[in-house]
Parts: C-alpha cells; structure tokens; sequence
C-alpha cells in the first residue's frame, strides 16, 4: 500500500514540474519587437531605413510602400539590422511599412522617409583638403564659408565666392571653397590724438610683430601751442593690439581744460580723545587767497553731557592759508574731572521715535551720590507712557562720573510690541547704494549686538568703515530705531570722510571735502536728507507727574552743546546699581536701631513700675 502510495505522489510531482518548465519555456521563448526608423541618406532620390533586430534569430520580413509600388522580402540577421533603400528620384517622401511574425502573431511597423539627405562641403588649397564637413539638408540650402581658417598652424584667406546654394535634389553633394596661405608679415598701427574738433594734437607709430601683441598707454594729459587738453571721459587710457586684429588706425579724443578759477573750500578741525575716538568736528570755509585763523575751544561736551577739555600742548588757534593743501586737522582732547557741583539732565524719550516728552535735571554735589528714580507711568496731553521694560528706573551718580546725561524711553499705553526686527545695512558713501543687509529679532526687556567689520568685500570691490563710526552696535528694545546705517567708502578711495551719528535720534552728519550732509534714515531703509523737526534738540518739557507722585524738581538748567561744535555720537552709559545696595544697608540699619530704641524704652518703664 506505501509503494503504491509513494508512486501516486511521484507521479503527481512529475505532472506539477512539466506544467512548470512548459510555462518557464514559453517565458524564455519570448520574443522582441523589430525596430523600423528613417535614416538620412548619403546622397538625393533615395530614402534610407534601417530594421535593427535584438533577438537570438534571424527574422524575416516583407517590405515596401504602402502605395504597393515595391514589395520585397528580406532577413534580419539576430542581434544586428539591415538597410532598406527605397528609390524616390524628387525626394517627395514615401511611406513603408515592414511585415513579420512576433511570438507567432503577424506584426507591421510602419515609418516614413526622412526626405533628407548628406552634402559634403569642402575647404580646399591647392588641391590640398583643409577641412571638410557633413551637413543634412531638406531643402535648399546655402552655406557661407568662413574669411579665415586654420589648419597644420598655418592660417588661411577665403580666396572664392564666401556663399555657395545647394538646390536640393538637383545640385552636387559636394560644396567646395577655395582658400589660400596667408604669410604672414609685420606691420604698423597708427595712435593719433585729436581735440573735440579732430584737430590733431599728436600721436604714435607703433610696430606690431608677426603673432606678437603691443600695448600703448595714452597720456592723460596732453600740452600743445600752450593750451592744456585731458583724456576725455569714456575714452581708453591704453590700447592693446594683437596681431592680426583688423583695426590698424586709432584715434584717441582729447578736451582743452578750463582752468577753473579760484573758489573756497572748507577745512575740518577733527576733536578726538587719547585713543582717537572722534568726540566732535568743525568745519571752516577758506576764501580765496586769504588766511584763515581757527579758534580752537577751550572745553567741549559730547552728546551724553561728558566734559572734555583741550590736552596740553595742543594749539588754541590753527593759521591755514589758502593755498595749504591740507584740509583735515586733529587736535586731542582729555577728559575733563569735575571740581564743583554740576547738573545732570534726565531725558524722558518716546520709545516709537525717540521724541522727547519732558527733561529735567539734577544737581550732583561735590564729592557726592545724586539718586533719582525715573517715574514708571504718566499722563501729558492726555496719553498715558509707561516706562519701556529692560530699563533700570533707578540713577546712582557718583560725583567722578563723566556721564551728563540719561535717557529713559516710554511707550504709550497698549502700543509696546513683543518683539520686532532691527536691521543693519552696509551703505556706500558715493551713491547711498546698499551693500549688505542683515536683521536680527529683539525680544521684549532684551538687547541684540551687531559687529561691525574693518572692510567688506562686494563683487571684487573692497570698502572700508568710514571714519567716526564705531565697530560695534549695541540694541536694546526699548530704543526706537529700527534700522541702522552703517557707512563704507570703496578702500582704493583716500578721500577723508567722517560720519557721525546721534545713537539716540539718527540723525547722521556725512562730512566729505565737498561739504557737510544731514541725513537719516526711514523705517524703508531709505537715507533720506533730514528735517527741521528731525534735528530739533532735546527741549526742556517738566516732567509730568505720575499719580500721586511728583518727581522732584532741583530747580536746574538743560545742558546745551555750544551751537558752534558738532559732538559726535556717545553710547548711552547704563545707571549704576551700586545705589541700591547702599540703601538696602541703610534702611536695615535704622530698622535695628529703631527695634533697638523700643527694647530699651520698654524695659525702662518696666524698671520705674
């Protein structure tokens, strides 16, 4: 019973593996398309296919148009192609069809002529070929050969007509040019420089070796029968000519100068500190041919009240005459330290756009601490401010401190943001182009700082910071300003400009031998010329009382910067928080001792009982 078993099972594992390998068979059998597609053919009244077969074995088919002028039989050999060729004297086009069997099933591809055929154009010398190239053409067809050509080194003129036409199906497939050797010999170029009017002024023969090339520089200037001439604007400082160049003759344009008559100019008297910070200018104007004398003050204040006198050794006057090409002088200054009692102002600013809403001041005595605490709301003209988080309300003003002046910022009420963006952008003091721009995000009772470079390189151009500015600026986010401009002049340019601006308003003051501009910058980023209501200084408002609280009064005056004297832009210094210890020390030493004074009036009534 098992052998017949084992045999059943045998036998039905033999019927599986023949269905298997009879369908794996029929897999393996299968068979590829034939491909049939039109071809350019190598010369006119024929049309050129090719049948490509990628199968193991000969195929064979049947072909001819579609029109029944021309049926044929041929095989294409396995793995390789045939090239069927159908006679069409005017190149009018032919349809074709190819017939065969595919995995037993009869199959027609069909393609139609590609109606174009090959000429050959032909560079000739001589009867010597130069070059020569195959072009597919359609239709009729006209080919222009080149003036020059080059071939084994040697360099070749066009010598026949540059054009030849090919009517197509009619002419000859073959194109030919005739060219001949060009020897190639030295020769001259002439320079010549004429006025506006082509009047000659000079000019220069130059020699120009064979493959060589010659470089002239022209003059800038020019002086002929005792008129002056410059190069005109627009015009090369120098030539370079390479042999063989087609131009053999320049003409170089030269204007007469006007001599200009004598105007003034200005100079600038720059006031810097003992490591060349800038603290201020002035500017004064030259007449023409006169000596000017520049007074030279004593003492001068820069914008955060800081006091600075004249150094020792430095002049009180500087005599400049007019014909002295000097226009920048520098004189430096120390800082000055107090000896008697002074004031102190305290700006209340708005922090949308640095407006200023009331001032007052305080008197710090010799040898002594001024406190103030800035008030942290009020009311003027009917808006409530609150003062801008991130500030310290408290000021501890010691009597050696240089700093005049402190600014707090205010935002009305409801209208502080959380955050805003503070852009930098890099500007070009020629043109006001921008050069680069960056942003950085400010959160509410935080600060963002930006560093500044020496130099920046823009599209191969190299610029530098311009003089006056600082490398670094530093934004807290109570300050109204949203952009910052940041001056750069191209460092190939040695001309001394200075820019100074106010960090609290900026306003910027561009100083360049041409004059003193005034400038600030829009929430656009636009430098735009500044107005009356831009440079108005900071007024003396009182400061509003917030409720219930009066801020006190010393009865002081604002401190103005002399009119006469630009200061330049001074960080605002942060209040010092020393104070604060000192009072908490204070009030817990009266707190013991008025403990201390209970104590002992208690245990003396305690005694008379």
């Amino acid at each position: 019973m098992m052998r017949k078993t084992i045999l059943r099972s045998l036998t039905a594992l033999v019927v599986v593996l023949t269905l298997v390998l009879g369908s794996f068979t029929t897999v393996l059998a299968s068979e590829s398309a034939l491909r049939l597609a039109a071809q350019t053919a190598d010369e006119p009244g024929v049309q050129i296919f090719t049948v490509s077969n990628p199968n193991g074995e000969d195929k064979e088919i049947t072909w001819g148009d579609v029109n029944g002028n021309i049926t044929k039989q041929d095989v294409v050999p396995a793995g390789g192609s045939i090239t069927l060729r159908y006679p069409d004297a005017q190149m009018q086009g032919v349809r074709i069809y190819v017939s065969y069997t595919l995995n037993g099933a009869a199959k027609t591809l069909y393609a139609i002529g590609a109606n174009k055929y090959n000429i050959t154009i032909k560079y000739m010398s001589g009867g010597v070929e130069l070059q020569s190239q195959k072009h597919a053409v359609s239709g009729n067809y006209t080919h222009t050969a080149p003036a020059t050509l080059t071939s084994g080194g040697k360099t070749y003129e066009l010598a026949s007509a540059s054009s030849q036409t090919h009517m197509f199906g009619k002419s000859s497939t073959t194109m030919t040019f005739e060219y001949k050797e060009i020897v190639k010999q030295p020769y001259q170029i002439s320079v010549t420089y004429v006025d506006t009017s082509d009047t000659r002024l000079g000019g220069a023969t130059l020699d120009v070796a064979v493959d060589a090339t010659v470089n002239h520089d022209n003059p800038k200037t020019l002086s002929v029968n005792g008129r002056n001439y410059q190069l005109m604007t627009g015009q090369p400082s120098s030539i370079s000519h390479a042999y063989g160049t087609a131009t053999r003759s320049y003409k170089i344009y030269y204007e007469l100068v006007q001599e200009p008559a004598a105007t003034a100019y200005n100079v600038n008297v720059q006031y810097v500190d003992g490591s060349g910070k800038l603290l201020g200018y002035k500017r004064v104007t030259v007449p023409v041919n006169e000596t000017v004398n520049i007074d030279i003050p004593a003492s001068i204040a820069t914008a955060n009240g800081s006091q600075y006198n004249r150094a020792s050794g430095e002049p009180a006057t500087i005599t400049h005459a007019f014909d002295n090409t000097k226009r920048t002088y520098t004189v430096r200054y120390d800082l000055a330290v107090a000896t008697a009692p002074y004031e102190i102002r305290i700006n209340y600013l708005s922090s949308a756009n640095g407006a200023t809403l009331a001032t007052e001041t305080v008197t710090v005595n010799l040898n002594s601490t001024a406190t103030f605490e800035a008030v942290s709301s009020f009311e003027r003209d009917g808006t409530t401010y609150y003062l801008a988080s991130g500030q310290n309300r408290n000021i501890a003003h010691a009597f050696s401190n240089s700093q005049r002046v402190y600014n707090f910022y205010y935002n009305v009420q409801g209208q502080e943001e959380s955050s805003y963006a503070v852009t930098v952008q890099y500007v070009n003091i020629a043109d006001n182009s921008i050069l680069y721009r960056t942003e950085q995000v400010v959160s509410s009772g935080e600060s963002v700082s930006f560093d500044l470079p020496a130099t920046y390189m823009v599209d191969g151009t190299e610029y530098k910071l311009v003089s006056g500015q600082e490398q670094t600026i530093d934004h807290a986010f109570y300050l109204p300003r949203r952009v910052y401009s940041v001056f750069y002049q191209n460092a190939a340019d040695n001309t001394e400009n200075v820019v100074i601006t106010d960090n609290t308003t900026g306003v910027t003051t561009i100083i360049t031998p041409e004059g003193t501009t005034t400038v600030v910058t829009d929430g656009e980023g636009n430098i735009v010329e500044a107005t009356e209501e831009d440079l108005v200084d900071i007024l003396d408002n009182p400061v509003p009382a917030a409720a219930g609280t009066e801020p006190e009064n010393d009865g002081g005056d604002v401190v103005d910067i002399p009119d006469s004297e630009v200061p330049a832009a001074a960080a605002e210094q942060p209040a010092s928080q020393a104070w604060i210890w000192w009072t908490i020390a204070g009030v817990a030493v009266l707190v013991a001792g008025g403990i201390l004074w209970i104590v002992l009036k208690k245990k003396k009534a305690a005694e008379a009982k």
